[in-house]
């Protein structure tokens, strides 16, 4: 070990591995204890401006289960399904943005497609390689994905229509739970998104209207009702809760005709079936005393 390395704490020893793109030093640090200082800085992204290529794909080979523990000793950042490699990975990205970076941290097999997915959505700054890669993660084994709901929630708040499109044409149910999407883009007003899956996907927005009024939620419904009238100008309006009432009370008084009507033709089959067992018939022959 070089002599100016020789009184460095490991996560010292880390940085400066990533600074000086030093593969051979960071491959030495693979099964070192890191102090708590290591655990909180990878959450920086200016630890990682000088971060390369080569040095990012070479952590997506080697950080794996044993490394992760060794590193995190005390499990601070591997809870709840996180992992220090995802850490990195995103804090990169943070500094970064190119899809160069990301496809160097995905060369190897020790992040999960959902926080591939989750970064590349968040971080990602051209819209062409974002879209590029999010297709390719999600279609390379979609079924493997963690949390659909969160990655539809992000594409959502970042008004990502055409990874909308790319998850839906993957398999995303987007019309589940009476248009339920929909009503979330409602109560987070993100209008672009919610004319979207009215426009592009079909979004049935009277049922999400509808389910919004049962449900008590004003300002979704309100929200929906404005969008309604944009999407749909010639629709007739959604009728009230009174008219619905009026409408469910004749149903129900034509029901009960109805069934009085079944009944006497009920009867009357009953009565047809023997025709002739009902007619008053004269002896067959005469008795004479």
């Amino acid at each position: 070990m070089k002599l100016s390395r020789a009184f460095k704490s490991n996560h010292a020893l880390f940085q400066q591995a990533v600074d000086e793109n030093d593969t051979a030093l960071m491959a030495r640090l693979l099964h070192k204890e890191m102090d708590l200082a290591f655990v909180f800085n990878v959450h920086d992204p200016k630890n990682f401006a000088a971060l390369r290529p080569e040095m990012a794909a070479f952590l997506s080979q080697h950080v794996d289960a044993a490394v992760e523990k060794t590193w995190d000793r005390h499990g601070l950042r591997r809870s709840g399904g996180n992992s220090i490699l995802n850490i990195i990975f995103n804090s990169a990205l943070q500094t970064h943005g190119d899809a160069v970076y990301a496809r160097a941290f995905m060369t190897g097999g020790h992040l999960t497609l959902q926080q591939k997915a989750m970064g590349v959505l968040k971080h990602i700054t051209s819209p062409d390689d974002r879209l590029d890669l999010f297709t390719q993660i999600i279609t390379e084994r979609a079924e493997k994905l963690k949390d659909a709901e969160e990655i539809i929630g992000q594409i959502r708040v970042q008004n990502l229509t055409r990874e909308c499109d790319a998850f839906i044409a993957a398999g995303y149910a987007a019309h589940k739970d009476n248009e339920a999407l929909l009503r979330t883009a409602a109560a987070y007003e993100n209008r672009d998104f919610a004319k979207h899956l009215v426009t592009a996907h079909k979004a049935d927005i009277d049922l999400a209207i509808n389910t919004a009024r049962f449900a008590g939620q004003d300002k979704v419904c309100d929200f929906l009702t404005g969008l309604r009238s944009e999407t749909h100008p010639d629709a007739a309006p959604l009728q009230t809760f009174e008219e619905m009432a009026a409408e469910l009370t004749t149903l129900r008084t034509s029901v009960k005709a109805l069934e009085q009507t079944v009944a006497g033709l009920a009867a009357q089959m009953e009565a047809l079936k023997n025709p002739v067992a009902k007619l008053d018939k004269p002896p067959l022959r005469q008795h004479h005393p």
